[in-house]
């Protein structure tokens, strides 16, 4: 909670919104650790394809932030890399395939404790 905490007071005093919104994701990610999945249980035929799906989300989650972090940079160093049109795009693509990757991964579990 002190995380989600921190991420808000972050929002509001104009820290900008990427660490915040991840600070948010990961707070709420964090919340769920260690609970009984009972919604999850209850949709797991809804859900089979996405929870199926949890290791190739994670992957392109993974290549995401990787192509985020060390990859646009190095790139730029090697060619003229225009970060105006290239990072929004992977910025918020890495954003919500963290999320999707969460979701997935409640799903996956949910399935594997059934």
């Amino acid at each position: 909670m002190a995380l989600i905490g921190l991420s808000v007071v972050m929002l509001l005093l104009g820290a900008g919104f990427g660490l915040p919104l991840l600070g948010l994701i990961v707070g709420l990610a964090a919340t769920r650790v260690r609970s009984p999945l009972a919604w999850w249980k209850r949709h797991a035929r809804e859900g089979r394809g996405f929870a199926a799906a949890w290791p190739w989300v994670f992957a392109a989650c993974l290549a995401a932030w990787l192509i985020l972090s060390p990859g646009i940079p190095a790139a730029s160093m090697l060619v003229r890399v225009d970060g105006m049109t290239v990072i929004p795009p992977v910025f918020f693509s890495a954003m919500a395939l963290l999320l999707a990757s969460v979701l997935a991964s409640q799903g996956y579990d949910a399935r594997q404790s059934a």
